[in-house]
C-alpha cells in the first residue's frame, strides 16, 4: 500500500485547513507564471511570500489588499534599448493571493531582485480558545 500522508488529513494541521487550502489556490487562480514566487512558512503565525522581480524597483511596484485579496502589479516604463538578446522579462504583470481569514500583510521589501510580502496571522482575543474551569457539582448545585 502505497498511502501518502498530506497536511490536509494530518490531525496537527487542524484550522489552518483554510489557510493551508487558499495557499494551495495560489496556483490555479494565477495562470501567469510571471513573475515566480515562494510561499514560506516562518512560524505558526507567520508566513512569507517572495517573488522574483529582478529589473523592478519599489516604485515600479505596487501592492494592495482588498477583501482578503493581495494584489501586487508592477510596471517598467518602456525601454528602447537594441537588445541582441533579452532574457530579463520587463512586461507588466499582476499576480494575486487570496488570504485565508486573519491573515494580514504586516510588511514588504525589496532587495537583489526578490519581494518579500510579510503575511501575519492575528486572531482576535474573543475568537482565541479560552481554558474552561471545572467545578464540583452535588445534587445540581456548585461547591465552592
Amino acid at each position: 500500500m502505497n498511502a501518502t500522508l498530506t497536511w490536509a488529513n494530518d490531525p496537527f494541521f487542524i484550522g489552518w485547513d483554510k489557510v493551508l487550502d487558499r495557499f494551495s489556490e495560489v496556483s490555479k487562480t494565477n495562470s501567469a507564471s510571471f513573475p515566480p514566487y515562494n510561499v514560506r512558512q516562518i512560524n505558526e503565525d507567520t508566513y512569507a511570500i517572495d517573488l522574483a522581480v529582478a529589473g523592478y524597483n519599489k516604485s515600479m511596484i505596487t501592492i494592495t489588499e482588498e477583501n482578503g485579496t493581495l494584489t501586487i502589479t508592477g510596471e517598467r516604463p518602456e525601454d528602447n534599448e537594441n537588445y541582441v538578446h533579452r532574457g530579463i522579462a520587463g512586461r507588466k504583470f499582476t499576480r494575486s493571493f487570496s488570504l485565508a481569514e486573519h491573515i494580514y500583510v504586516s510588511e514588504a521589501s525589496i532587495a537583489h531582485g526578490i519581494l518579500c510580502i510579510g503575511l501575519k496571522r492575528v486572531v482576535p482575543d474573543e475568537l482565541k480558545p479560552k481554558q474552561i474551569e471545572i467545578t464540583d457539582f452535588e445534587l445540581g448545585k456548585s461547591k465552592k
